[in-house]
């Protein structure tokens, strides 16, 4: 598929106003698809608010940060996935595309089954030591234990949709993503709070939701892959696999951080004492949920950043390239600006929606979004600088980024504020924020040293 033209030139009149109605275009379905899954899960945690169960929250917030960082493990085979899928589909040798896409698939299920059969296993003993009362472990077991069974269904419909998205057909894999959240946006009120006759299922109706909504996401991305003559079977070569998983491995270490972090984040919320401890983990579902909706444009922002990128150090511009990044970095900052104002000023109204009958949650989730509010003006910054490294082909940085604000920063500052501070969830909110403007920080250090140009600052 190619690119958008980044015409008129730089130095024109109009190079700034072209450079952002192009990176709109790359990142629109990007977007889309992004807040369309993010919507599904705010519909989870909407539906659970209505039992007004104190820890149902945190049950559904707790697993599905366990099956966010699984779904991110995905990423080992995506990445090659779509590189070598992409390539061979774009040069028209067919043959090779069926061939890589089927050692994708043959990786995809070896390794996603062994995921799945340890995890609905160890599953009560995740939600144990992850959860800040048995309750919430009890609540959460039958919602993650359907999330590991649905495990390699989930990554074949993942695979399947970003195969078929690299050969440059964004639109059905848009319809088939649609149709699947609207059929788990149908059953999530039906299944867990038991309308229509049928029984109320609480935590287990939102699995067996999402559950049916992904055998669906499968079936339609795999037959648009059929209709593109994409599946086949092939010679199974070792050596393939072993390239692809070595490709994969970069691009999941840079992703997997964030949901990791967020799932210690989870434990250390639910320190707190007694009750707190329950509500805190609650707020934090909802909280956390919210702030993924936000960035949602960040995903489309730096997936164009890097395209743009790509396509002017090809062409040998690094004015271009800066341009791009200023242009991202800017008009994201703006657009968080009105974000973060939202977040800020309804923030008690936003939570009030997921959390009825609980006060605790609601005044602890009010004071996360009005903590981390003003933080998130950081992200858009991030974004454009990791985008412009990633495009450039420059990875250890923004990996070094990630992990230096996720685990080394947060982590420590999240013990240390929330416990040693004594400031309880506070602490974790503010953990969580500098964390935010440190990753920035470090980004604009790779950026600003001009080293993913070629040229020494």
């Amino acid at each position: 598929m190619p690119e958008p033209s980044l015409k008129p030139p730089p130095g024109t009149k109009n190079a700034a106003s072209s450079i952002l109605g192009t990176l709109l275009r790359l990142a629109w379905p990007v977007v889309l698809t992004t807040l369309l899954t993010q919507l599904m899960l705010l519909a989870d945690a909407f539906w659970i608010g209505r039992l007004q169960i104190q820890g149902a929250l945190a049950a559904i917030g707790i697993s599905g940060a366990v099956y966010g960082v699984l779904m991110t493990v995905a990423q080992l085979i995506t990445t090659p996935a779509v590189a070598y899928v992409g390539r061979y589909t774009g040069e028209g040798n067919s043959t090779l595309a069926r061939g890589a896409l089927f050692h994708s698939i043959i990786i995809c299920l070896i390794l996603s089954v062994v995921l799945s059969v340890v995890g609905l296993f160890s599953s009560t003993y995740i939600l144990q030591g992850l959860s800040a009362s048995p309750e919430i472990a009890i609540l959460g077991e039958p919602y993650l234990k359907i999330l590991f069974l649905i495990l390699p269904f989930a990554w074949l419909g993942t695979l399947g949709l970003t195969v078929i998205q690299s050969t440059g057909d964004y639109k059905r894999p848009l319809v088939v993503l649609i149709f699947s959240i609207a059929v788990n946006l149908i059953l999530d009120p039906i299944l867990i709070l038991g309308l229509l006759g049928f029984p109320r299922l609480g935590t287990l109706g939102a699995g067996i939701a999402t559950g049916i909504a992904t055998l669906f996401n499968l079936m339609g991305a795999f037959l648009i892959l059929n209709r593109k003559r994409l599946l086949g079977i092939s010679a199974l070569r070792w050596k393939v696999v072993a390239n692809f998983l070595k490709v994969g491995f970069g691009s999941m270490i840079c992703v997997v951080i964030w949901p990791v972090s967020v799932l210690v984040v989870f434990y250390i919320v639910g320190l707190s004492e007694g009750a707190v401890g329950t509500a805190a983990q609650d707020a934090f579902t909802v909280g956390t949920r919210i702030i993924a909706v936000f960035y949602a444009f960040l995903t489309g922002l730096s997936t164009a950043t890097q395209a743009l990128i790509r396509r002017s150090l090809a062409a040998r511009s690094v004015q271009t390239a800066r341009r791009v990044t200023t242009t991202a970095a800017l008009w994201g900052t703006v657009f968080q600006i009105l974000l973060s104002f939202l977040a800020f000023t309804f923030a008690a109204e936003i939570i009030s929606v997921f959390s009825p009958g609980s006060k605790d949650a609601v005044t602890i989730g009010t004071q996360y979004l009005k903590i981390i509010a003003p933080f998130l003006l950081a992200a858009p910054i991030s974004a454009a600088f990791k985008g412009a490294l990633f495009g450039a082909g420059k990875v250890l940085g923004p990996t070094i980024a990630s992990v230096a604000g996720n685990l080394a920063v947060k982590i420590p500052l999240t013990l240390i504020l929330s416990l040693v501070a004594d400031l309880g969830p506070t602490g974790v909110w503010l953990a969580i924020g500098i964390s935010l403007v440190i990753e920035a920080l470090l980004s604009g250090i790779g950026y600003f040293s001009g080293k993913w140009t070629g040229i020494r600052q």
